[in-house]
């Protein structure tokens, strides 16, 4: 179960770093990261082992050095990147399996999304405006909505496209997702995207 930040261009990479652990045809893999086409990789390195999506929702932060506070429920939502070498059946079997295993201490909600690449993309509205935007400007999920013209300007065009791109690759997003995505993010609470806190670690 792979939970790192998605970075691909760093070595070593996630595949090499699992690689021993790796039993080919049986070892299930579980890609607990944010962004599009991040499966690849592995399909390529382990081409008879199933690999799974996970996307997690948890509003978790580091409010300290090495102190982390989660203020929300764990919800994780499982599917099976499509393999053709395996069977799907088998594929979908084992992210339902997953679900069931991860949820069975009863303090996670972790539902099987048979279409989980959706999921991918609703979360992507959030992470692929909000992040980038916070990291250019310097300013928290607060700061942004509180600034004359950013909403307007900067987040829903920004959030427009994605959905434009999500519909390019077949998937079609409710037009309400970008009030919903804004609303999830209130105006009053100064959030740091991950993006702004990587920055300002480095700065």
């Amino acid at each position: 179960m792979c939970c790192t930040k998605n970075v691909p261009d760093v070595s070593p990479t996630v595949c090499e770093i699992i690689a021993p652990a790796i039993s080919p045809g049986h070892t299930v893999i579980v890609l607990v990261q944010n962004g599009l086409n991040i499966e690849k990789p592995f399909l390529r390195r382990f081409p008879s082992n199933i690999i799974l999506s996970g996307v997690s929702r948890i509003d978790a932060h580091e409010v300290a050095p090495g102190i982390i506070e989660q203020r929300q429920k764990d919800i994780l939502y499982v599917g099976a990147f499509e393999n053709c070498l395996i069977p799907y059946e088998e594929q979908q079997k084992a992210a339902q399996h997953f679900a069931k295993i991860y949820s069975a201490g009863l303090k996670t909600n972790c539902s099987y999304k048979p279409n989980v690449r959706y999921d991918r993309w609703v979360k992507l509205v959030n992470n692929a405006s909000f992040n980038p935007i916070c990291a250019l400007t310097g300013l928290t999920t607060g700061e942004l909505q509180r600034t004359s013209g950013a909403v307007d300007n900067l987040l829903i065009p920004a959030m427009k496209e994605i959905i434009s791109v999500a519909e390019a690759d077949g998937y079609s997003l409710p037009g309400v997702i970008i009030k919903e995505t804004i609303q999830s993010n209130p105006p009053e609470e100064d959030i740091s995207p991950s993006m702004l806190v990587d920055i300002q670690k480095v700065c």
